[in-house]
């Protein structure tokens, strides 16, 4: 798939997901993350990383239907971001 095909396809993907997750269609929603990952990467290039992102934000709003689990799934983010912070102040 050329460049600007897998970045078009990115955008379409994004926006059906996003309609999953607003019309509570996890499964729906889940199915197109999945395809989503398999092109899109943090490292990758420019439509790569934004797509990434957009799906692990999509992910995050799936996840706060379920309290406990999404407190538990982000309690390490913070935990990280806070390490990252503080390594950053110390070098400082």
């Amino acid at each position: 798939m050329k460049l600007e095909e897998r970045g078009l396809y990115l955008i379409h993907i994004l926006v059906t997901t996003a309609n999953h997750v607003a019309a509570g269609s996890i499964e729906n929603a889940n199915i197109s993350l999945e395809q989503i990952s398999h092109l899109s990467s943090p490292d990758g290039d420019t439509m790569q990383r934004i797509a990434a992102h957009f799906t692990e934000a999509l992910a995050d709003r799936m996840l706060k239907r379920w309290p406990g689990l999404h407190k538990a799934l982000n309690s390490t983010k913070i935990t990280l971001v806070s390490e990252e912070r503080l390594g950053h102040y110390v070098l400082l």
